[in-house]
């Protein structure tokens, strides 16, 4: 079971807002990616998601943050909002994940590696672990950033 958050400014205080409880399969990364592409319609997508999810010091997925909503040709993730949301879920381990549009080339820009660098650099900083920064493209594909490899998606939801 985990959470999809938001995060809410009330009183002048930020916390974290349950939106939605999932109660699915994910403790591999294949189950994770293929829940993102299913859930959030990243499959057949003409703009650009990002998230950002959250670990507990078990591997387990604890919480999902929609970071960033763009166009047909890049994401702009909210870090502020990314870390803060990492920090008040307790994680010790994060994945940051963004999708190219079917149309686009799944190989990562020159801004995804600069944003790669910054994430590890923040969570290097903050002592959590940067488990993965994933480009989905479709259904069947993903490129991992932090192993600098392509990869097929072994389950499909």
């Amino acid at each position: 079971k985990f959470n999809e958050y938001e995060l809410v400014l009330t009183n002048n205080k930020l916390s974290l807002q349950i939106k939605q409880q999932f109660n699915a399969e994910t403790k591999y990364l294949d189950d994770v990616l293929a829940f993102i592409v299913q859930q959030y319609d990243i499959s057949n997508s003409a703009i650009e998601k990002a998230f950002v999810l959250s670990y507990d010091n078990n591997g387990n997925l604890t919480g999902i943050m929609q970071a960033g909503l763009g166009d047909h040709r890049d994401v702009s993730f909210n870090l502020n909002s990314c870390f803060k949301f990492l920090l008040l879920n307790n994680a010790m381990g994060c994945i940051f994940i963004h999708n190219h549009p079917i149309d686009a080339e799944i190989n990562p820009s020159s801004d995804d590696y600069q944003l790669d660098a910054i994430i590890n650099s923040v969570c290097s900083i903050l002592k959590i672990d940067m488990l993965a920064n994933i480009i989905l493209q479709g259904k069947t594909e993903y490129y991992n950033i932090s192993k600098n490899i392509k990869e097929e998606l072994v389950h499909e939801w």
